[in-house]
């Protein structure tokens, strides 16, 4: 199986800060902070541009899918209350997933999130003080899945 992975140390935007609508209500457009966003994910592609083509010119929809796994890393003051339970207000590990694709996948000419068949969001306490985030693309035989499905049905 091959894998591509991608760091990148920012917080991620959430689904509900990526788009905006004009004050009619007819325009949704890109807000600053998810182009600013989309802007840290195409530096960091750019750097990894040999092993990312490489990725992408082995993959076949038609003998391949995608899994793929993000891992969040949350500083200490935003993962947890001051009471010790799991902050509920925000950081949806979810609502991250969406604008995290969305900006690594524009980078992909043949790719698209849609050939992902196994998601996996983490939302971690982060070892400092600092947002960390990774995603990692695992190539997986699709004959492998359709092999899986079918035993699982029975």
């Amino acid at each position: 199986m091959d894998t591509i992975t991608l760091s990148f140390d920012t917080q991620p935007i959430s689904t509900n800060n990526i788009y905006r609508s004009s004050r009619s209500g007819g325009v949704r457009y890109k807000t600053q902070a998810y182009k600013n966003f989309e802007k840290i994910i195409e530096n960091k592609i750019k750097k990894l541009s040999y092993s990312w083509n490489k990725f992408e010119t082995a993959f076949s929809p038609y003998d391949h899918c995608l899994l793929c796994s993000i891992v969040v890393e949350v500083p200490g003051g935003e993962f947890i209350t001051k009471d010790g339970k799991v902050r509920s207000r925000r950081n949806d590990c979810d609502n991250w997933g969406k604008g995290i694709l969305d900006a690594v996948f524009k980078h992909f000419e043949k790719l698209d999130d849609a050939y992902i068949v196994n998601l996996n969001i983490a939302k971690i306490p982060s070892k400092d003080e600092h947002w960390h985030t990774t995603i990692s693309l695992f190539k997986e035989n699709l004959d492998s899945i359709l092999d899986n499905a079918k035993t699982k049905r029975g």
